[in-house]
């Protein structure tokens, strides 16, 4: 069921059938009737002939009073003797004598009366439409600001106000946004009819708004000034419209009525929303510029929030994309896989990498920093580039979290923390070697080939805190098949109460036996997102290994 307006109640049609015409009609008809009957006093056409001019009043404003006030006195009049059969000043009616000074004070009471009710009712009826107005149109803008706020995509955001606006508050609306060359991009139009909205992109299509075009819509850009046009006569059509063409696809849209207010946030106008009525009959007042201009303002820093948003996301994604590797190197022995998934728009704190430490040794850590944005990237890099440069320098797992964690001491912050598990990986002729430590972070978990799975490691003492961290180091062997794998705590927290935890982990891994290391982290992934809307609470990082076939020598530890 279509809507009416906040802004207009009745069309005009509408005004001069329910305001004037029935309560003329009503008034005609209570004359009629009683001038065929009667004697009555004069109190009883009187009370009858007031319900049509309080009707008036009240449907059709103060002109609509007047007006349907005078045909009930000439009513009145009518029933006034000698004419009428109104028993009057002691007199019956059609009879001659005194008395026709109590016909004028009757008269003129009458009239007295039905223009201080038609200025009380037509008053309360302002106030009462002026009051439904300022409810609805507030409860509008909630909603408008609702959906704004319910998407960072600033198209999808002007198509829900274009959508939203068609019929509540225009027949037709537009909404253009200027482009960094120059020129006007229609990111939304909604109609109510069809084939217009056809019409008013073929019109937009053919001749676009150009900058130097008198009024519209680079009026209001220009001026940062919303314009309201009550009434599109001929010439005001024919002044936005010069060419034969133009003018033709301009009136068979038919406009009425065109509000037009450009979209400032902060700065200057990013664009313009235009609001246009036509087959409603509906029309646009000046006292509705500050509705629309409010309007204006929640969908202009609806765009700005969301440009901002996509900006600080690029920004976000190329310093991601910095401090991850785009892939990892491939390992002899070992099938790797690895994922990466960020919970926000902001630089993440999880990071991860491998490098080959020795002549046929490889290294593989993954941490997690302390916080998001700058900090967290300038943490992350730290700790990266530390750990990096002790695996070149083959130290062990344990001294090189020592070293991270002096590192990080020297910075002299104590906001500064991260956690990391480090894994040397030597290759034997009977399988694989594992060195692992980790300092304060989840130690990795170990799928056998079987289906058992192990937890690998201490969690050991978070890096960054205490100069004498405890880094317990051990060693795990793993045979061909067995699946590494090294995670942040994002994955076993995922859905908040519903997270998975380390036992959920464990037993989810299970089920992955037998799949390779790109299937598992993949699975893995799937079971954090059902557990939490496909959107992890924090970011989340995965590294899997799987043994292939042993190295052909026995090399010792060392």
């Amino acid at each position: 069921m279509r809507r009416k307006s906040l802004l207009v109640t009745f069309s005009p049609r509408s005004r001069i059938w329910f305001g004037i015409v029935l309560p003329v009609l009503a008034v005609a008809g209570v004359t009629a009737a009683l001038w065929a009957s009667g004697p009555y006093p004069a109190v009883i056409p009187g009370l009858l002939l007031l319900i049509p001019v309080t009707a008036a009043g009240l449907l059709g404003g103060f002109v609509a009073g007047i007006v349907v006030t005078v045909s009930a006195s000439l009513g009145f009049l009518l029933l006034l003797p000698p004419i009428g059969r109104l028993a009057l000043g002691g007199r019956l009616p059609n009879v001659e004598g005194p008395g026709y000074s109590t016909d004028v004070v009757v008269m003129l009471a009458f009239v007295g009366v039905s223009l201080a009710l038609v200025r009380e009712t037509s008053w309360e009826r302002h106030q009462r439409r002026r009051a439904e107005t300022e409810r609805e149109q507030l409860a509008f803008l909630a909603t408008a600001s609702e959906w704004l706020h319910g998407t960072l995509d600033a198209r999808d955001a002007l198509e829900r106000v274009a959508n939203l606006a068609v019929p509540r508050l225009a027949d037709g609306c537009t909404i253009e946004i200027v482009r960094d060359d120059g020129t006007l991009d229609t990111v939304a139009m909604a109609f109510s009819d069809p084939e217009k909205a056809a019409l008013a992109r073929r019109m937009r299509e053919r001749f676009p708004p150009r900058p130097g075009d008198p009024g519209g819509v680079w009026e209001a850009i220009r001026e940062e000034r919303a314009t309201v046009v009550p009434r599109v006569a001929r010439r005001i059509l024919r002044q936005f419209a010069p060419s034969e063409e133009q003018f033709d696809l301009a009136s068979r849209l038919r406009p009425r009525s065109i509000i037009v207010a450009p979209l400032v946030a902060q700065g200057p106008p990013i664009g313009a929303v235009t609001l246009v009525m036509a087959e409603s009959g509906r029309r646009y007042l000046r006292g509705d510029l500050t509705f629309v201009q409010d309007l204006a303002l929640r969908a202009a820093t609806a765009v700005e929030n969301a440009r901002r948003y996509t900006e600080r996301s690029r920004i976000a994604s190329t310093l991601q994309r910095a401090l991850l590797p785009e892939a990892l190197p491939e390992i002899p022995f070992a099938r790797v896989a690895h994922r990466y998934q960020a919970a926000a728009d902001r630089v993440g704190g999880d990071f991860y990498d491998a490098i080959r430490s020795g002549d046929r040794s490889w290294s593989v850590f993954i941490g997690d920093v302390r916080g998001r944005g700058v900090e967290a990237a300038s943490l992350t890099a730290l700790a990266r580039h530390t750990i990096r440069t002790a695996a070149l320098l083959e130290r062990g797992p344990a001294a090189a979290l020592s070293i991270l964690n002096e590192a990080i001491l020297r910075r002299g912050d104590p906001e500064s923390f991260c956690t990391l598990a480090y894994v040397c990986l030597y290759p034997t002729a009977s399988g694989v070697v594992a060195r692992i430590a980790c300092g304060g972070h989840p130690p990795p978990l170990v799928l056998r080939g079987q289906g058992a799975v192990e937890v690998a490691g201490a969690t050991g003492t978070l890096l960054g805190v205490f100069e004498n961290a405890e880094l317990p180091e051990i060693d795990v062997r793993l045979d061909r098949g067995d699946l590494l794998l090294l995670y942040t705590d994002g994955l076993i927290e995922a859905g908040g109460r519903r997270s998975l935890g380390v036992e959920g982990l464990v037993e989810a891994l299970r089920h992955f036996r037998g799949r390779s290391a790109e299937e598992t982290v993949e699975g893995l992934l799937r079971t954090a997102g059902n557990l939490n809307g496909d959107r992890p609470r924090d970011d989340l990082a995965l590294v899997a290994l799987q043994i292939r076939d042993p190295a052909p020598d026995d090399r010792p530890l060392t």
